[in-house]
């Protein structure tokens, strides 16, 4: 007997967190242009989520790890 488990532990977030992730990350980043993208929102908590940055096209990138404190979303590192 095969048991299958279902092993996802983020999903994508709704419209208002979208909007509200890009904005709040983009307070943590330094300079302009910076792109937020390929947001997920934790489902074993939906006070973390993790984004993918870019500044520009050629510029640094990375991830942020965010945490949802008291309606904004904080960078975690």
């Amino acid at each position: 007997m095969g048991l299958s488990v279902d092993a996802h532990a983020s999903r994508s977030p709704t419209r208002q967190e979208t909007k509200e992730i890009r904005e709040d990350a983009k307070l943590y980043l330094r300079g302009s242009g910076w792109r937020v993208s390929g947001i997920r929102v934790s489902t074993v908590s939906d006070h973390y989520a993790k984004a993918a940055v870019q500044q520009g096209k050629r510029g640094p990138a990375g991830e942020m790890i965010l945490h949802l404190r008291h309606g904004i979303w904080h960078e975690a590192f």
